[in-house]
């Protein structure tokens, strides 16, 4: 499952638990059911910022950066469900802005990786750290993973320009080299990828395994984000380590309109991958007759009538 739709999951879970538990009227910071879960969690998550003021109020020696069975924090949960008022509420409680799950979580990437901008702006008011780095088992990198990268995935580019403006690191790369700028474009989040190329992100950066941010666009169908690769700089005719290159990416997912983007800017059909194959056989392989068309006519191997 990945980092996302694990995330996805884990709440409408907490909010079945609470629904089905609710009437036992638990003590207040004691679990409820499974999970780790207490009634401090379940209330962030839902919005009942009653709740929380009452628990907070009453309970000594409470624990505000109380965890569950994977290091969540109240704090995460707030922020990742956008509760802006709770977010505060457990932050003037003593709520530390760093503290992370057993996957490097802070409330700040859950919150970047939702949109709440006005949640990272909290959080980053109060130290945050915006180069925390985590897992995200859903992405390519899966480790080192940035706030920023998470931002990115998401097209969040408010997000992204403040991330920036206080500091981030536009070209820190994560385990397989991906960058904030490639997820921008892998994702087809133009506007996204603007921002982070007006900070200073390079078009034609490679991960480890070779791969460019226009064959990565490619290989999703993001034709406006390959025409402004493009237009930025991309080499079109770039190969990865297995020697794909954009082209055969498009074809082999049957990006027609991505295809036809990338040959009238230059892309050579002849090219061949490390085993052999050329766009026309990746067309050929998943069966797509107006591709098919489209590269023989490149290769001249239409005959006229």
């Amino acid at each position: 499952m990945s980092a996302s739709s694990r995330n996805a999951f884990y709440l409408l879970l907490i909010v079945s638990i609470w629904c089905t538990s609710c009437a036992t009227k638990p003590p207040s910071f004691s679990p409820v059911g499974h999970y780790g879960l207490t009634k401090l969690m379940y209330a962030t998550t839902l919005g009942q910022s009653n709740v929380v003021e009452s628990l907070l109020a009453k309970v000594r020696d409470k624990n505000v950066d109380e965890r569950d069975w994977i290091g969540r924090t109240p704090l995460m949960f707030a922020a990742q469900t956008g509760q802006v008022a709770i977010v505060n509420i457990l932050l003037a409680h003593g709520a530390h802005p760093n503290s992370r799950d057993d996957y490097g979580w802070t409330a700040l990437a859950l919150a970047a990786e939702r949109g709440h901008v006005e949640i990272v702006n909290q959080l980053y008011e109060n130290g945050a750290d915006f180069n925390a780095c985590m897992e995200a088992d859903g992405l390519p990198g899966e480790r080192g993973v940035t706030v920023l990268m998470v931002a990115a995935v998401g097209g969040h580019t408010g997000i992204v320009t403040n991330l920036i403006r206080w500091g981030a690191g536009v070209n820190m790369r994560d385990r397989m080299g991906w960058n904030a700028f490639m997820y921008a474009c892998w994702r087809g989040h133009l506007e996204t990828a603007k921002a982070l190329l007006a900070a200073g992100a390079d078009p034609t950066v490679k991960s480890e395994e070779g791969r460019t941010p226009l064959i990565m666009a490619a290989f999703d169908g993001r034709t406006e984000v390959v025409t402004n690769l493009i237009q930025w700089g991309a080499g079109v005719n770039v190969k990865d380590k297995n020697g794909w290159t954009a082209l055969m990416c498009a074809s082999w997912r049957g990006h027609l309109e991505t295809a036809k983007t990338l040959l009238a800017a230059g892309a050579d059909p002849s090219m061949k991958s490390e085993d052999g194959k050329t766009a026309l056989t990746l067309a050929t392989q998943v069966k797509n007759p107006d591709l098919i068309s489209l590269l023989e006519k490149r290769l001249g191997l239409t005959q006229t009538p």
